[in-house]
């Protein structure tokens, strides 16, 4: 569960949030905040800064930066491309760059669809469920409903 404030600033696309993390089975949902910016330039750049105040990634640090471009197909249709790449430094536990992703998405209106390739980059930082970590998933595929204020 997300919830974010876009920041009007001139040339940068800003933005705070909150998301919690709500996993099936219960026990204690992950909870950060975020700060993100983005460049409105070509294959808009951008950054995103994650902090995790409860649950297991408490204290935790995760950066995040991409690249990507979105297509207008028409008023209501949206394709978007976009690669990024983390880096995540746990409370405890080894730092350091932990996977990449490339995502291809499509909205109409207020629905939105997306298929995201994840790829590790350093299994000590992100290691698989073969090494007793809980990577295990490298195609994810998001269904999401949107709506702006």
């Amino acid at each position: 569960i997300t919830v974010s404030y876009d920041i009007p600033v001139e040339a940068i696309d800003l933005s705070v949030g909150y998301t919690e993390y709500v996993y099936p089975g219960g026990g204690v949902a992950d909870r950060e905040l975020s700060l993100s910016a983005g460049l409105d330039v070509l294959l808009t750049p951008s950054v995103a800064l994650y902090y995790g105040v409860d649950g297991g990634i408490k204290d935790s640090i995760y950066v995040e930066a991409g690249v990507g471009h979105e297509f207008e197909v028409n008023k209501d249709l949206s394709v978007e491309l976009g690669v990024t790449v983390g880096y995540v430094n746990p409370d405890e536990g080894d730092s350091g760059f932990s996977h990449y992703t490339a995502t291809l998405g499509a909205s109409y209106a207020f629905i939105g669809a997306s298929v995201t390739y994840v790829g590790q980059i350093d299994d000590d930082v992100l290691p698989g469920v073969e090494d007793g970590g809980p990577y295990d998933t490298e195609i994810i595929g998001v269904l999401s409903l949107g709506h702006d204020f």
